[in-house]
């Protein structure tokens, strides 16, 4: 279902707001994409392993250059976590998803003008 489904806007609003100062999407930096990918395995125990590698970041953290290499780390991580518990093998409500699954999402943006 979508928003036009639903009838909230209408056809000559949604083009006013798709229209109306449009942002560009940024581009993520190749060595930030590099680090995300390294954690695409297919099994646990292969993902733990590249979780607790030693990464260059950690010994000279620096907020600003490092944010979203710490974010990303944390995501994951935390994810694990979750899934190790077998929290998602069942249905959660929205109360219980917003700390344990939606965080990561709000604080994606932390550091960015998005």
């Amino acid at each position: 279902m979508t928003i036009k489904t639903y009838g909230i806007f209408t056809d000559q609003e949604l083009d006013e707001i798709e229209t109306y100062k449009p942002k560009s999407t940024p581009t993520m930096p190749v060595r930030l994409r590099d680090y995300l990918t390294r954690f695409d395995e297919n099994k646990l125990h292969e993902v733990r392993q590249k979780i607790f590698k030693q990464v260059n970041f950690i010994e000279n953290f620096n907020p600003k250059q490092h944010y979203y290499y710490d974010w990303i780390w944390n995501s994951i991580y935390n994810m694990l976590l979750e899934y190790n518990a077998n929290n998602f093998s069942y249905k959660r409500n929205e109360e219980w998803l917003k700390p344990h699954v939606w965080d990561f999402n709000d604080t994606a943006f932390n550091h960015s003008c998005v």
